[in-house]
């Protein structure tokens, strides 16, 4: 195979992943605004930029980013609800992305003190999709109340969400902390439904 007929060939193929990745952004984007949600600020991955950088306790990581999207979330209120970025690992890079992301969040709730106590990464599994979360056992108005990543290795997605406190009053989307986690628990799972069907 000549050098000019296998860069064509590469080129073509590194198209294609990109257009079914960016297929599957449109897809999720549009699944989540079906599910209650109104999204704003969408914006999606530059082209051409192939990795992101955490930080971890061992130093910068790279994650592999083929197509992704970022929004703030909305739920009928004025206030977001929540910062949302879901990404497409490149492929065979989903497991080193995975790893690179527990261990950055690992790094930050070993930084974090809620109400001067730590606040150790939970992780949970269901339906093929790994929960990490970090939440603050508190909940504050205007404020970060949790850190939540959804990893999901049949569909190579990874989702990266932070959740606010609203500000209280009618028309908020939740007052305080349990209907907070009412409303999490309900929208994690809008997430990870879309995530299964894109």
């Amino acid at each position: 195979m000549n050098n000019g007929f296998r860069i064509s060939l590469l080129a073509a193929l590194f198209a294609a992943q990109h257009a079914a990745a960016a297929d599957k952004m449109d897809g999720l984007a549009a699944c989540v605004k079906a599910a209650e949600y109104r999204l704003q600020d969408v914006k999606r991955w530059p082209a051409g930029m192939q990795y992101r950088t955490v930080e971890t306790a061992s130093g910068a990581e790279k994650v592999s980013v083929q197509d992704g999207l970022r929004a703030l979330v909305f739920a009928g209120a004025s206030v977001p609800t929540a910062n949302l970025k879901i990404e497409q690992s490149a492929p065979a890079e989903f497991e080193s992305d995975r790893k690179a992301i527990r261990a950055q969040m690992e790094l930050l709730a070993s930084r974090y003190r809620g109400n001067d106590k730590p606040m150790g990464l939970e992780s949970a599994e269901a339906a093929g999709i790994e929960v990490l979360t970090l939440e603050n056992p508190s909940y504050s108005p205007g404020h970060s109340v949790g850190m939540y990543t959804l990893l999901y290795p049949a569909g190579q997605t990874i989702a990266t969400i932070y959740m606010f406190g609203q500000p209280t009053g009618e028309g908020s989307a939740y007052n305080n902390l349990e209907e907070f986690r009412a409303y999490r628990t309900r929208f994690l799972a809008a997430i990870g439904s879309c995530m299964q069907k894109s």
